[in-house]
């Protein structure tokens, strides 16, 4: 008969976790193994065998990758000696009855029901069952240690494609058998890649090219014992490798000692302008706040002077941009016109407001802002001088009404300032509604029940209405309302009911037509116990 392969596949509880194969003068063989998996530093796996022959021993992981490939005779009886990394990679299973205490070993066997064997023209039949020996140990029950995620830092700003995410992590173990790098790189979270085992106390890296954006990363290491461990939180980082888009770029507010250079950018970005009196420049005046845009102040200057500039922006990221050269004549006079201030306009919303207006020269911006057109004692300010004003007023109250004004002051000191204006904030906050008696899932004695709540909103203030909802009747409806509820205090809804179990909620409006919930609640209703007293005839006791 011509020589054909056997093949014995470890199928255990989990899949596949390798195969072995031999080639000897008749059969071809596949065994499938019953029972418990293995768990644990397997050392060795023993079989029997009726023929001598030569061996080929390939151990492959679930995705088919060879770890473990030699060739020898043997005799009947050949003993295989693994490696505990080789043998469970990419694997979980489990010990057979129950694991081991700790640095015992431990020998089991596993039976096979039936084994086919055939020819390679496809004759077979069904041979005598074979038996396995496994032998192995069970030396640590510590989970790994991810003790860091070294690089890059938390919310960090790359401007190369190709980025090193490091990593440190321990274990009483030598070695750990895989750490597993997690990502949102393809939009969803998913293992990206794994790497075998990863020496412990020493800083690993994942290496990947990445287009623009902004990823979350973390890793998982497991050691042969499948205990695993993440890092203690998710990572961000953000790669952005275009360069920031100069355009706008101008001369203004010229005077005799000063100019102010402005332009604008598609992305926040800091201030450099590089300037002289020929074209190999020199002089730098340098803002580094982030912006869109920019003004940059030139003191210092020579009157009636030709002058050379250019400039340049750079964003989070480091990526830079520079346009210029371009250039400017100084004139003969100083400048004593404060800015006209224009266009001044309000966007409010629910907790900040942006006021922006426009002035025919390159100056600071100034607000002063409060609850009272006499009262603006708050102020929001940015230095650079620019024609197109924009700020930010923050933390403010909703549904409250402010009052304004804006002042501009060019290099030299002439100022401007607007008349008063004044805008109202949004409420766009429900009311929140908290149940508190009964208990969600409580069971009352007795067939009348105190529905009790609370609600709080984020506007001073009562609240106009609140409403009980429940479906004592069959269907979920109203159930009454209570009116003018001052916040945060208890009020109770009495209501009588049949025997059974209900769902019951409130719905609070506030001023602005708003509707807050809580989550609904559930409540058995019961009978009072029936209490008997013996009256007549007395106890004789």
């Amino acid at each position: 008969m011509p020589a054909t392969t056997t093949q014995v596949a470890l199928g255990l509880n989990r899949g596949q976790l390798g195969a072995a194969t031999f080639t000897n003068a008749e059969t071809l063989c596949w065994v499938a193994i019953q029972g418990g998996g293995v768990y644990g530093n397997i050392t060795s796996i023993n079989w029997s065998s009726e023929r001598s022959g030569t061996t080929i021993d390939r151990w492959a992981d679930t995705n088919g990758v060879n770890l473990y490939n030699y060739a020898r005779a043997f005799n009947q009886t050949p003993a295989i000696i693994l490696l505990a990394s080789q043998f469970m990679s990419g694997t979980q299973g489990q010990w057979a009855g129950g694991a081991p205490s700790s640095h015992t070993a431990t020998q089991w066997a596993a039976f096979v029901d039936e084994t086919t064997e055939s020819d390679r023209s496809g004759n077979t039949e069904s041979v005598a069952a074979l038996s396995f020996l496994y032998s192995g140990s069970y030396d640590s029950n510590t989970a790994p240690n991810v003790t860091n995620l070294t690089d890059p830092p938390n919310g960090a700003y790359l401007n190369n494609a190709t980025v090193d995410l490091n990593f440190t992590a321990t274990d009483d173990q030598a070695t750990l058998f895989n750490c597993s790098l997690y990502t949102d790189f393809t939009g969803s979270w998913l293992r990206n890649q794994t790497l075998a085992d990863v020496a412990k106390g020493t800083e690993i890296n994942f290496t990947k090219t990445l287009p623009d954006g902004t990823y979350t990363w973390n890793v998982l290491c497991s050691d042969a014992f499948l205990l695993t461990d993440w890092y203690d939180a998710n990572r961000t980082f953000t790669i952005d490798t275009t360069t920031p888009a100069i355009t706008n770029i101008s001369a203004t507010s010229v005077t005799d000692i000063t100019a102010v250079i402005n332009w604008k950018t598609d992305e926040n970005a800091n201030s450099s302008v590089n300037y002289g009196l020929n074209t190999a420049l020199g002089e730098f005046s340098i803002n580094s706040i982030l912006v869109t845009i920019h003004g940059v102040l030139l003191s210092g200057l020579n009157a009636t002077t030709l002058y050379y500039y250019n400039v340049t922006s750079c964003d989070t990221a480091g990526n830079c941009a520079t346009e210029g050269p371009y250039n400017f004549t100084t004139t003969d006079e100083p400048d004593s016109a404060a800015p006209l201030i224009q266009n001044v306009t309000a966007d409010p919303y629910e907790t900040n407001a942006t006021i922006s207006w426009d002035t025919d020269e390159s100056s600071n911006s100034t607000i002063l802002y409060g609850t009272s057109p006499t009262g603006l004692t708050n102020q929001a300010t940015n230095i650079n001088y620019v024609q197109e004003h924009i700020l930010t007023l923050s933390n403010l109250t909703p549904l409250v009404q402010y009052f304004y004004n804006v002042t501009s002051c060019d290099p030299l000191g002439n100022c401007n300032s607007s008349s008063t204006y004044n805008f109202t904030t949004y409420d766009l906050t429900p009311p929140s509604v908290t149940l508190t008696q009964p208990g969600s899932g409580a069971t009352h004695e007795g067939l009348t029940v105190d529905l009790t709540f609370r609600v709080a909103d984020n506007v001073a203030g009562s609240i106009p209405n609140c409403t009980l909802y429940t479906n004592a009747s069959g269907t979920w409806q109203a159930n009454g309302t209570q009116t003018n509820l001052i916040q945060d205090q208890h009020y109770i809804f009495t209501r009588t009911f049949e025997r059974g179990t209900y769902l019951w909620n409130v719905a609070c409006q506030d001023s602005q037509g708003l509707m807050g919930w809580d989550t609904n609640r559930s409540f058995t209703v019961t009978d009072l116990p029936v209490t008997v007293t013996l009256i007549s005839p007395e106890d004789e006791g």
